[in-house]
């Protein structure tokens, strides 16, 4: 994993304010967001009353090796059993062993520890 990658990532996932190069995590009262190149990949938003987060990611349109190299790593510093690849050019998200095809367009949820139990 890419040194800014993993920095970045771990801001994310501690919910903590951090810019470095083309990256930016911002976190405004209980929503977390991650941009690259001022595209929002990834965020993270309370789910009703209780405390259990909901993590969504995008690819923006942009399915690159940097892209998807963010997103798993957002993935892994937050303990999450799920990575995001592509097959034939075609974008997929692994979760808990399944796999579905996702869109290079819109957000896309990820299942949480919370939502696993």
């Amino acid at each position: 994993m890419r040194k800014i990658t993993e920095q970045m990532s771990t801001a994310f996932a501690n919910g903590e304010n951090a810019k470095q190069g083309n990256d930016k995590v911002t976190k405004l009262k209980a929503l977390i967001t991650y941009e690259l190149y001022g595209h929002m990949i990834a965020m993270i938003c309370p789910i009703a009353k209780n405390e259990c987060k909901n993590l969504m990611i995008s690819l923006c349109g942009k399915n690159t090796y940097t892209t998807r190299n963010r997103i798993n790593g957002i993935i892994q510093a937050m303990g999450l059993n799920a990575r995001v690849f592509q097959k034939n050019f075609i974008p997929y998200i692994e979760e808990n062993g399944k796999i579905r095809e996702i869109t290079n367009h819109g957000f896309h949820s990820v299942i949480t520890k919370a939502e696993e139990v």
